[in-house]
């Protein structure tokens, strides 16, 4: 009887363990998919980045602190998502994701801009060719 009672207490104990150890094998697993696709994010940044500097697209923006300063909320994020929820978490990807598309929206508005002012100047500079 004793024997029994002992054998349970510790198979109780193993399943607390288990639970523990999946639970937390979860919320690592979760932080560490969110913590690659940031650290995609942060390098496609730096990619449209040393883009932006071969066509000189910072001449479009106030400056490059606007960028530094979405890398750096980006690296603040990442210390948020092991304290967050799974819906908060939700909540803020699809945050990050709406900036990302503003993102994206500024950077090919700058483009457009730049080329249509690159047809201007050679149209102008064909004229004044001629």
């Amino acid at each position: 009887m004793q024997r029994e009672k002992i054998l349970e207490n510790k198979l109780a104990k193993i399943c607390r363990l288990l639970s523990s150890t999946k639970s937390s094998l979860e919320m690592n697993w979760k932080t560490l998919i969110e913590e690659d696709r940031l650290l995609t994010h942060i390098e496609i940044l730096e990619r449209q980045i040393q883009a932006s500097q071969k066509v000189h697209l910072f001449e479009f923006f106030p400056s490059p602190h606007l960028i530094i300063s979405y890398l750096k909320y980006l690296y603040n994020f990442i210390k948020l998502v092991k304290s967050m929820n799974e819906d908060k978490l939700r909540d803020e990807v699809l945050n990050l994701q709406e900036d990302k598309e503003k993102y994206q929206n500024a950077a090919k508005e700058a483009l457009q801009n730049a080329l249509q002012e690159k047809m201007e100047l050679i149209a102008k500079k064909a004229m004044l060719e001629k």
